[in-house]
């Protein structure tokens, strides 16, 4: 069994506090800690027998109990310490001098709205030439244009993905930076596929 399920059924069972850390982009480092704990404190080496000893010795839960309110407390500074980094690097867009490290998310924004309003109207355009055409009984010049509308479509796929995605995370991360700002705590966006290739655009990054 992977060290993140094992560490799930440890914590819902003797910490349910810590199960939320096993989520994140470190959860399985927060797995290895959970462990780690267990294995020491009912004496193992096998990560399967923690539980087990756990529900059958209540003094051994205790002690657990007692080691894991240590976790609890280093993964909530560590996400205090990333929350004020953050914080750091939002005021410092905010007050920064530079218009455009200031009005980069927005500029993106519109620049990728004329962009797709501009392809749009070119599409448009050859539908539009290829129906005069075919009143004219142009055939060869309604083919040019239907197969010219194609492939402009279908060459900016990549780059539409690319613009979208972009987009896509500046949004939620310009959410993330007012609910930092304001004192909360961002929301996180649920596992996906989505999630998945924002955290490969962004390499990983929070913040």
């Amino acid at each position: 069994m992977e060290p993140v399920s094992l560490a799930l059924g440890i914590a819902q069972f003797a910490a349910p506090a810590l199960g939320r850390w096993l989520f994140g982009e470190k959860g399985e480092e927060t797995a290895e800690k959970i462990i780690d704990v267990g294995k020491a404190v009912v004496g193992t080496d096998k990560a399967e027998d923690i539980l087990p000893a756990l529900k059958a010795n209540p003094e051994l839960l205790i002690r657990f109990q007692q080691q894991a309110t240590q976790i609890e407390l280093a993964e909530l500074e560590a996400h205090t310490r990333q929350l004020e980094a953050v914080n750091e690097t939002a005021r410092a867009a905010i007050n920064s001098d530079d218009k455009f490290v200031r009005r980069w998310r927005p500029t993106w924004g519109y620049v990728t709205a004329v962009t797709w309003a501009l392809q749009s109207m070119a599409i448009m355009f050859c539908f539009c030439a290829a129906a005069v055409a075919t009143l004219y009984g142009k055939a060869e010049a309604v083919t040019a244009l239907m197969n010219g509308a194609a492939s402009l479509a279908g060459a900016l796929t990549v780059q539409w993905g690319v613009a979208l995605t972009v987009l896509g995370v500046n949004v939620v991360k310009r959410s993330h930076d007012k609910q930092v700002c304001a004192g909360q705590r961002p929301g996180t966006m649920a596992p996906s596929a989505v999630t998945d290739l924002v955290r490969r655009v962004t390499g990983g990054a929070r913040g």
